[in-house]
């Protein structure tokens, strides 16, 4: 949307505001905000992309409202607006903050009387509230672990485990070569996860990353498969300790090579909230985290949650909803598909 000039008809207090005036509303506070009032350029950045948002969407829905007549049942409306159109739930937060930071001035100068926009709650899954990366925080994620890949493997490849298998740091740590297979036509890996906190046993399944921000720089999937060869099956996978491996991630954080609130956890929960962006269903999510049994689990047959019936279901799911179509086998490894080959065969 254009940043149009404000209406110079508008009596800010005496006269209502519509939607179509928001643009210019909406360039006085980004030109007053031009210091960031302490925010960093990409959390600002992030607060205007949430304005220009909720602008397309009040001129689509409310082309003829009065700003001043916005409640918090208009917001509410927004944030339903953004979660059917597949925004994650931390991106729904930080367009939340940046709709108070706006609204805030709009009060200023004299606007409207009151500020409707709140942050909405995490929804909770699976019984806890998740708290996934952002985009941007998964992006500097994937800098973070190319940089360090070389001198770090054993790091690298615990955390790659957590992030695309969702196993838990303890669970990491127990691993032994032998534990990992290939999957369905070398397109995943079947890792075998004993002593895990809710289970003492399940299969998890590391799959394919489809990389929205463009070719992976190296193939991961490849990574952990590799750091598997030549190695003694029954000793432990990785050449760290598991305090080593907390030492080196606080410190990480400490010098800003990992993103603040780095946590394994938050590996896990971004591994899920991707997941339910690429089509996975809860069960199949449940199922390969070790979940203790959802409801909706109880209405399948054994067979039908048996490992292979999974990883074809789970594959299936991603290769549908995949930006691509799917992935392709290069050399032997796993890539994500060539846009220009998707559209040469449409």
């Amino acid at each position: 949307m254009s940043d149009t000039p404000a209406n110079p008809e508008i009596k800010i207090g005496n006269s209502p505001v519509k939607p179509a005036d928001l643009p210019g509303l909406f360039k006085q506070w980004a030109e007053s905000q031009q210091d960031f009032h302490g925010l960093s350029y990409n959390s600002f950045k992030n607060y205007k992309s949430a304005v220009r948002t909720f602008i397309f969407w009040l001129c689509l829905k409310y082309p003829q409202m009065n700003i001043a007549e916005v409640t918090k049942e208009q917001a509410e409306q927004f944030y339903d607006w953004l979660g059917q159109n597949r925004y994650k739930a931390s991106s729904i937060h930080v367009k939340a903050t940046g709709m108070i930071r706006f609204w805030e001035f709009l009060q200023h100068i004299g606007v409207v009387s009151q500020n409707p926009f709140t942050v909405p709650k995490p929804p909770k899954r699976f019984g806890k509230v998740l708290r996934p990366f952002t985009e941007a925080e998964d992006r500097d994620f994937f800098k973070s672990i190319y940089n360090f890949h070389k001198n770090y493997r054993s790091h690298v490849v615990a955390m790659l485990l957590m992030r695309f298998a969702g196993l838990t740091t303890a669970e990491v740590f127990h691993l032994r070569p032998a534990d990992i297979k290939q999957g369905q036509g070398g397109y995943s890996l079947r890792i075998r996860v004993r002593r895990g906190r809710l289970k003492p046993e399940r299969t998890a399944i590391l799959v394919p990353y489809f990389n929205p921000y463009g070719t992976d720089k190296y193939a991961y999937l490849d990574y952990v498969w590799n750091s598997t060869l030549g190695r003694n099956k029954r000793k432990p996978l990785l050449d760290i300790e598991k305090m080593d491996f907390i030492d080196f991630y606080t410190e990480m954080i400490e010098e800003g090579h990992l993103l603040k609130g780095f946590t394994p956890v938050r590996l896990r929960d971004t591994y899920v909230s991707w997941l339910s962006t690429l089509g996975a269903t809860d069960l199949t999510i449940s199922l390969l985290m070790g979940f203790k049994s959802p409801t909706s689990l109880k209405y399948y047959e054994e067979d039908m949650t048996a490992i292979g019936s999974i990883e074809e279901e789970l594959l299936l799911e991603i290769n549908q909803a995949a930006k691509y179509g799917g992935f392709d086998e290069v050399d032997g490894r796993i890539m994500p598909r060539n846009p220009k080959k998707a559209n040469d065969q449409r």
